[in-house]
């Protein structure tokens, strides 16, 4: 965490605040999206501190050096935003030039033996204009091993002192602010709450879920595991159904394979997802568009498509159930669908279509990292 310390008079000490935001997908066009949070203490005196450095980081530091110039065609703006000493709040814009945004003339007021938080804010730019999907950087307060000694300045209340880089004690980098991931559009991705809870003998919908392409862009998407565990009980012959925003809905099974976790078809004639003399099962169901090398799953911009897995179930009886959720991923890559679907424990294979002639071989692909909206909630049923 940055760990500022400004001593003699009155001391000012600076941390990652504990309210920084988490990694997440940032989409372009986007303004004001927040990228860290800083605490800032004040010990016997207060403080203004009336200038600071954002830097763009690439290698896992936030000072000011040539290795942090790429990537500011993803930003278009910093801002910062803080408290002033009579209570409002003030803001501050910049541009950022080679990796840099400078910020002078601040009135960022952190009171006498107490704290206040500086917000830091970008502008992403658009992939039309310039950004790049699948860009990963982190966005935070110069650190002072890159920090020229005019690059920081804070004005002491009591003392009327003015501080600088060459008065800061050491600090620690800012392993705390996350990284965060430049997309045209992403999907939301949910359990559906209009879905049945209750299991009978039969057809049963055992998982169903809707999935929405953000306004600012289409979606595609190639494979989607649901994670499954049931009572023993037989449940096969499943089919995928697809409605389209509020259309009706109608079979896609013979667009899609859908197989257990050793490969086994699910579809009428294959294989039991369970089995009423077997046990109870833990297992999951891949849902890939596999028809062809090519076929993927495409939703227009701002469109919600729910999906409808369907299933016959026999010998259920009191007590017995069944549970369906996706999962979500933990390690941002961004390559083509082919050499995703090599991995099987990606839980959601998706892109957005940002590639100049998109097809399941750009690199505009990626999984289920950093949605927000996974794992989805389960959608339990029971007899």
């Amino acid at each position: 965490c940055l760990n500022v310390t400004v001593a003699t008079s009155g001391k000012l000490t600076g941390a990652v605040d504990e309210s920084t935001p988490n990694s997440s997908i940032v989409l372009g066009g986007t303004t004001n999206v927040p990228m860290a949070k800083y605490k800032f203490t004040a010990t016997n005196e207060a403080f203004t501190v009336q200038k600071l450095n954002v830097v763009l980081d690439n290698n896992n530091d936030f000072t000011d050096d040539s290795s942090d110039d790429t990537g500011t065609n993803n930003i278009t703006k910093v801002s910062l935003s803080y408290p002033k000493k009579d209570g409002t709040t003030g803001t501050a814009s910049a541009n950022m030039a080679s990796g840099k945004a400078s910020f002078t003339n601040l009135d960022f007021y952190v009171p006498k033996d107490g704290s206040a938080v500086i917000t830091v804010l970008a502008d992403i730019n658009t992939i039309e204009n310039g950004a790049e999907s699948g860009a990963i950087f982190r966005l935070g307060l110069n650190e002072q091993s890159g920090m020229a000694n005019n690059s920081f300045e804070a004005q002491c209340e009591g003392s009327n002192e003015k501080k600088t880089a060459t008065s800061l004690s050491t600090y620690t980098n800012s392993t705390a602010v996350k990284t965060m991931v430049v997309r045209k559009t992403m999907p939301a991705v949910a359990k559906s709450f209009n879905a049945s809870t209750k299991l009978n003998n039969g057809t049963n919908d055992i998982a169903t879920v809707t999935v929405t392409a953000d306004a600012k862009g289409s979606v595609s998407f190639k494979r989607l595991i649901f994670q499954f565990n049931s009572s023993a009980m037989d449940i096969n012959s499943l089919e995928l159904l697809r409605k389209i925003g509020s259309g009706p809905e109608s079979s896609i099974t013979n667009q899609v394979s859908i197989k257990n976790k050793f490969g086994a078809n699910l579809k009428t004639g294959g294989a039991n997802l369970a089995s009423n003399g077997n046990g109870s099962v833990i297992d999951k169901i891949y849902i890939t568009w596999d028809n062809l090398e090519t076929s993927e799953e495409y939703i227009s911009a701002g469109t919600t498509n729910t999906y409808i897995l369907r299933a016959n179930v026999a010998y259920a009886t009191a007590n017995k159930f069944s549970a369906t959720y996706i999962a979500d991923d933990n390690s941002y890559v961004t390559t083509d669908a082919q050499n995703l679907l090599k991995d099987d424990t990606v839980n959601f294979i998706w892109s957005d279509n940002s590639a100049k002639n998109h097809s399941t071989y750009t690199n505009d692909w990626t999984n289920g990292t950093d949605i927000p909206s996974l794992p989805t909630q389960t959608l339990s049923l029971s007899f």
